[in-house]
């Protein structure tokens, strides 16, 4: 579900919430791997969902960094997929006290 919305959002060039929701979708789906007691086969179709969403995640990173030097250097974005300037990602927060967490240190 929140692979779906990220996609959603990062078409709607809402790259914010996306870049969030790509990290959420992963954190979910590793956590499915650790915790769920399902095939071996499963596992492997939800660490590469993972990969897939990481990846998409490091993608809109890049794409917004990216074009952030480009407009502090001073050039105006050119094509269509660029996004405006005041476009930012909010830092990732990471909640060690949730109960997913303390399930995956119970694990390790």
């Amino acid at each position: 579900m929140a692979y779906s919305k990220a996609s959603k959002a990062e078409f709607s060039r809402d790259y914010d919430q996306a870049f969030r929701l790509y990290l959420q979708a992963a954190d979910y789906f590793l956590h499915l791997v650790r915790s769920s007691p399902a095939s071996e086969k499963s596992k492997q179709q939800w660490r590469g969902t993972a990969a897939k969403a990481l990846e998409r995640a490091e993608k809109i990173k890049r794409f917004v960094d990216v074009s952030r030097s480009n407009n502090q250097a001073g050039s105006v974005p050119v094509s269509s997929g660029q996004p405006p300037a005041a476009v930012s990602l909010t830092p990732v927060g990471i909640d060690y006290f949730s109960p997913r967490r303390s399930f995956d240190a119970l694990l390790i």
